[in-house]
């Protein structure tokens, strides 16, 4: 029960990290919108596509590296921040360079190509801080990294909101995307020499190179996600207008912002994994069927409910301007429960040294998603790059079911799955019945009579609901 606490726990601190962190982004997003229009939201859509990817290459699969390790053995803490920050550092230089080189080569505008290639420089603080957040989730102290978001995310909003109300154009927001990142790190390096390193220690080379070839299948986990993930946004960028990408980045803006959910319990889940591997391996076969049932139950209502109010979810988001994103918003929406499930199972085959195979499964569907991409989405535009999000990350929820039979067997029952499909239905109804009352009444409505529906028809157990209730009257839960 204490370690379900803990990971409670441990996950609400990450959720809250990815919701600040995403609403920073995603507020400035939608202020260049309504202030600048949906063509120069592209431009900026555009400029963090490349910030991801490009530091995406740049992490070398490190931080998964280090949460795993010092998970295990928090004295070596100290060891592995010191040398990989500096593996960091000269990586994150190489990939910026490489980076503007291509942007440089592109047909994009030349204003696109500014505001890409400043967004591009926070690769540098972006690494830092991603080795100081994975630092925080060895020791399950989830509550610095909310900190140090919170902070650059308000000084982000802060700072949007000053220099659009002066009439800065989106070339002022790349430079507040810097600014965040650069406010994060500050806050991050503090933390992490007042908490855990009293003295930093010089690289080691023979140490640094047999981490980068431990690291080497996260380099292609990390690459393969991102590039899962943010491709379609070059691809289109390629064969339509910004303002086709602004209509793309416009849908996918909602799903992401949803997913801070499963990205927060990835972030805890991790380290709870690896330290029960070794030491409690029994543990880790109903800690896998708990957190499958969990995500389940909050991923299938929320895939359907952003399906039902995907015209009102825009429209509230973006005023009246962009009917055009709803039917992209309601394709990728589909697969928001599998999204939930994909990141259990992949950080499963992780902390058992799988990441080979994981590796292997995101090359396939990144293949597939930039073939269909290439197919469809000169002809279907953001539509198509969202038909092909669909199919990929569907092909990987079937390729992850299937590797983690090896390690553990997914104990949910079929009634399971019928149960809280019945109770989605029946939310979906009271959702589609409430039309008439706007999107407040259907959300509070369909919430209710989900959860009114699962407690009726048993879906939650007994033993179960009474965990939730200690779960949720628990004030202070300290760490094993």
């Amino acid at each position: 029960m204490q370690t379900v606490l803990t990971l409670f726990k441990n996950s609400t601190f990450s959720i809250i990290t990815n919701t600040l962190n995403r609403i920073g982004n995603a507020v400035i997003f939608i202020l260049i919108v309504h202030y600048l229009g949906i063509e120069q939201g592209g431009s900026y859509t555009l400029g963090v596509s490349y910030f991801f990817i490009g530091s995406r290459f740049a992490f070398w699969g490190l931080d998964h590296l280090l949460t795993r390790e010092v998970a295990k053995s928090k004295e070596k803490a100290t060891k592995f921040l010191s040398n990989f920050l500096f593996v960091r550092l000269v990586l994150a230089t190489i990939v910026i360079f490489v980076t503007l080189g291509i942007v440089e080569a592109t047909t994009y505008q030349s204003s696109t190509k500014l505001v890409i290639s400043i967004m591009i420089l926070s690769i540098w603080p972006e690494n830092i801080n991603n080795l100081c957040w994975a630092a925080f989730a060895a020791f399950e102290e989830f509550h610095f990294t909310s900190i140090s978001v919170f902070f650059a995310s308000l000084s982000q909003i802060i700072l949007g909101l000053i220099f659009l109300a002066l009439g800065y154009d989106v070339v002022a927001m790349s430079i507040v995307f810097f600014i965040n990142n650069t406010v994060a790190l500050i806050i991050n390096i503090y933390i992490l020499q007042k908490r855990y390193i009293s003295k930093w220690e010089l690289p080691d080379k023979k140490f640094i190179s047999e981490q980068l070839k431990i690291g080497l299948p996260f380099v292609f986990i990390g690459m393969f996600f991102i590039l899962d993930n943010r491709l379609d946004t070059i691809i289109l960028s390629f064969v339509a207008s910004e303002t086709v990408v602004g209509l793309y980045g416009a849908a996918t803006a909602v799903t992401i912002a949803l997913s801070m959910i499963p990205q927060g319990y990835r972030i805890a889940i991790l380290p709870v994994l690896a330290r029960y591997r070794v030491d409690n391996p029994e543990k880790v076969q109903p800690i896998y069927n708990q957190s499958y049932k969990v995500l389940f139950l909050i991923g299938l209502p929320i895939s359907a409910g952003t399906w039902l109010l995907a015209k009102d979810l825009i429209r509230i988001i973006y005023g009246e301007t962009l009917p055009a994103a709803v039917p992209t918003l309601q394709v990728i929406s589909v697969v928001l429960a599998l999204t939930f499930l994909n990141v259990l199972n992949t950080r499963l085959l992780i902390a058992y040294d799988m990441q080979s195979l994981t590796a292997k499964f995101l090359l396939i569907t990144t293949l597939l998603n930039a073939i269909i991409n290439l197919l469809v989405t000169p002809r279907l535009g953001a539509l198509g790059a969202g038909i092909a999000r669909l199919i990929s990350i569907t092909l990987l929820f079937v390729l992850n079911t299937i590797a983690i039979r090896g390690i553990v067997k997914n104990q949910t029952q079929i009634i399971f799955f019928l149960k809280t499909a019945l109770c989605t239905a029946g939310m979906s109804l009271i959702v589609w019945q409430f039309r008439p009352f706007g999107f407040w009444i259907q959300t509070i409505g369909g919430s209710l009579s989900y959860i009114i529906l699962i407690v009726a028809s048993k879906t939650i157990s007994q033993k179960e609901q009474s965990m939730i209730m200690q779960l949720l009257k628990q004030k202070q839960i300290a760490p094993k």
